[in-house]
């Protein structure tokens, strides 16, 4: 019986296979210019100076799959999220948290590699979600979801369906510590 409860969170929650491939991060647009680093096409930059939180996606069927994002809860790590970054270092992608209900754009200035993102509304309902290419020009195209939000995820793109960031999950942050190796 245990067997088929861990067979159907894992089958709930996809491979949750990390991906070598997730970078840099979209910047949520504000008067305060930012800029990624230069970073080196054989160099692996990891992010730094994030905690981690864990993510609890839960399906309407009752299926439940926790996740191990970075967390940027601040107005700097916002601006910063993932620039420069060519590995998640094993952590599925990285959550920013709002206090209040936001209405900011996302770009993917200076990025690396491309991106998914989806936005949660204060319910944790699911209120958009968008795939997104690096931009080296300026301006980069900026998107965002018509409803307001409290917290948006990056993720690899094309994967947030496989991590469980489907759009009938609703999301929540424990705020507890995660191993990004073993969430999921």
């Amino acid at each position: 019986m245990i067997v088929l409860a861990v067979l159907a969170l894992l089958a709930a929650c996809g491979s949750g296979t990390p991906s070598s491939g997730a970078g840099p991060t979209l910047a949520p647009l504000s008067g305060v210019a930012t800029t990624a680093p230069t970073v080196s096409t054989t160099a692996t930059v990891r992010p730094t100076g994030f905690a981690a939180t864990t993510a609890r996606l839960t399906e309407p069927d009752g299926s439940v799959c926790e996740r191990c994002l970075l967390l940027a809860s601040t107005i700097a790590e916002h601006q910063r999220g993932l620039m420069g970054v060519t590995s998640l270092g094993g952590y599925d992608g990285m959550a920013f948290e709002y206090a209040a209900p936001s209405r900011a754009a996302y770009w993917m200035k200076d990025t690396v590699l491309p991106l998914s993102i989806a936005f949660y509304a204060p319910t944790g309902d699911r209120v958009g979600a968008f795939a997104m290419d690096p931009c080296a020009a300026d301006p980069c195209p900026s998107t965002g979801p018509a409803d307001p939000f409290t917290v948006a995820v990056e993720v690899a793109q094309g994967r947030l369906d496989e991590l469980g960031f489907t759009a009938s999950a609703r999301l929540e942050l424990l705020h507890l510590p995660c191993d990004p190796g073993g969430a999921g």
